[in-house]
């Protein structure tokens, strides 16, 4: 209590609404992962078979349960986010405004890359997109668990966290190009067009977020 009998703010580090969320967003989201029927794991398995029938016979459950882990996975890459990039100003606020700002972007792009990918891909449009999004999912995992460990792990060098954090985003950007390069490549005269996407599409939008940061 202040001097003036006014309480004083809870840190939102010690908020106990903010432990209950990071317990429900980590329960929620290894139940969606452990579903017999998860996207996240056949998309990402059809990359090595190269086969694409569990994703263009999902039921609208599959889809959901899909979406649902989507946006989970983004309230934790934002968590993280927020954590590594505004540490003074960790707050519901910018918690918030992060999470709104991560969406809006994926929003945009996944709906550009539907139509680019249905321009030149057609029905196997479906099963790419899948794939790009379990990346994101994937992810946006590994942000939720690198902001546990920053938040309640203190023994932890932050060091660490981020490096493997950094070397599993690296390692998805590089499954994402291998993915279309493959794709692509199964038609020479899309080389072009595959160049074409990773500037506008990939390389661009990095780089805005890049400048914007600083």
């Amino acid at each position: 209590m202040r001097h003036a009998g006014i309480p004083l703010p809870e840190p939102l580090i010690n908020n106990d609404l903010l432990i209950g969320i990071v317990v429900t967003l980590g329960v929620a989201m290894l139940v969606l992962l452990k579903q017999p029927r998860s996207l996240v794991l056949s998309s990402l398995a059809g990359v090595i078979t190269n086969d694409g029938f569990f994703a263009k016979n999902a039921t609208i459950g599959d889809h959901a349960k899909h979406y649902i882990l989507l946006v989970l996975s983004v309230l934790g890459l934002s968590l993280y986010a927020t954590k590594l990039f505004t540490p003074l100003q960790f707050e519901w606020k910018q918690i918030g405004l992060t999470f709104l700002g991560i969406c809006s972007f994926l929003v945009v792009k996944l709906l550009l890359m539907n139509v680019y990918f249905r321009l030149f891909f057609g029905k196997k449009s479906r099963e790419l997109l899948y794939q790009y999004i379990s990346l994101i999912i994937i992810i946006g995992i590994v942000a939720y668990f690198g902001y546990t460990l920053l938040q309640y792990a203190p023994l932890i060098p932050p060091i660490i966290i981020h490096t493997i954090i950094g070397i599993i985003c690296v390692c998805c950007v590089l499954l994402v190009i291998y993915i279309l390069f493959k794709d692509f490549f199964n038609r020479p005269y899309l080389f072009f067009h595959f160049i074409l996407y990773l500037c506008t599409l990939e390389i661009l939008p990095i780089l805005a977020i890049a400048k914007s940061l600083a």
